[in-house]
């Protein structure tokens, strides 16, 4: 009876798997990907704790996402760069980590 139900699970498991081949150097730069993601986030944990920042590199990172830059464009003629307001909070941690310079304005052309 468990045999069959684990069976029949299996079943419609694999009805909605879509099997891709897996090729060694893409689990190779996954791997690699990974390594520098978990290498750059403890960088930056340790640089920032240096600089009495307690929250988690992750939260931060995401709380920057939120960020946007953009370009008023009409027609072929480029009006004007735009970038969201940064929320007070998030500005006073900005300039404790020294990186305010870095959202003070639109990148300049070239440097998006």
């Amino acid at each position: 009876m468990v045999a069959e139900e684990v069976e029949r699970g299996g079943a419609k498991v694999e009805g909605h798997c879509h099997p891709e081949v897996v090729r060694a150097d893409r689990v190779i730069n996954h791997v690699r990907l990974c390594f520098l993601a978990y290498w750059l986030s403890a960088r930056l944990g340790k640089e920032w704790r240096e600089k009495g920042e307690s929250e988690e590199v992750p939260r931060i990172l995401r709380r920057l996402q939120t960020i946007r830059v953009g370009t008023l464009q009409v027609g072929d003629k480029v009006c004007e760069k735009l970038m969201t307001e940064v929320p007070q909070d998030l500005n006073a941690q900005l300039t404790k980590l020294g990186l305010a310079g870095l959202f003070a304005a639109p990148p300049q052309e070239g440097r998006v």
